[in-house]
């Protein structure tokens, strides 16, 4: 085994593989807001029953049913999203947030080394939290159980970042880098910019390279 299923598995119904992802992300969400709900629900009946209103715990659930509601955001598809100016660490945040809601996924440690300060880039919110989920996701589904998790690493060239999410896979964890690829198509870059590297047993790097917006503004 690699992770908490077997590595491809979920790729053998056929079909769109990004959907596959979006859909387990998504059903992790649900599952969260149900728990909200359901937390809401017994602070006020606890409330009801000894006649005083619980608001810290009451305005603690409202926050953390406003936070899923941002990362439900994240996954709406808008079409002609405009681009905007952010360091990376900002997606990779919001994609790690999105992963820990994967049902099959979520006990995956996933930590990061500390993203350059210039790793500016431009791009649409959304579109960009794909990506970077689809990097994630192709690592954490190929760690090998108790093997560390995964890391984000960045590494920053003259005019690009390159943002890798890294783990030690299982023996056996597969090579299948279609979803990789469609990491560079949802940020509108071209297919060489998003790879992976599969050593099995050894190391795994899903990547994708981006232009600084510095580089740009130079161009």
């Amino acid at each position: 085994m690699t992770g908490p299923f077997r590595a491809g598995a979920h790729y053998a119904l056929g079909g769109d593989p990004w959907a596959i992802v979006h859909d387990a992300v998504f059903a992790g969400l649900n599952h969260a807001l149900s728990n909200r709900v359901m937390g809401m629900e017994g602070v006020i009946a606890i409330g009801q029953r000894r006649g005083a209103v619980d608001w810290p715990s009451i305005l603690a659930e409202q926050e953390r049913s406003t936070q899923l509601l941002q990362l439900y955001r994240l996954l709406e598809a808008v079409p002609d999203e405009r681009a905007e100016p952010m360091h990376v660490s900002e997606p990779v945040a919001d994609a790690t947030s999105l992963l820990r809601h994967h049902l099959a996924l979520r006990d995956v440690i996933i930590g990061s080394e500390i993203a350059p300060e210039n790793a500016v880039v431009t791009l649409p919110r959304r579109s960009a939290v794909r990506a970077f989920l689809v990097l994630l996701h192709e690592a954490a589904r190929r760690a090998e159980r108790g093997g560390g998790g995964v890391l984000w690493r960045y590494e920053v060239g003259a005019g690009d970042v390159t943002v890798m999410a890294t783990t030690r896979p299982g023996v056996d964890a597969d090579a299948d880098a279609v979803l990789v690829q469609r990491a560079a198509q949802f940020v509108g870059r071209p297919a060489p910019d998003a790879w992976c590297v599969l050593d099995p047993g050894r190391s795994y790097i899903a990547a994708l390279r981006l232009p600084l917006v510095a580089a740009r503004h130079r161009s």
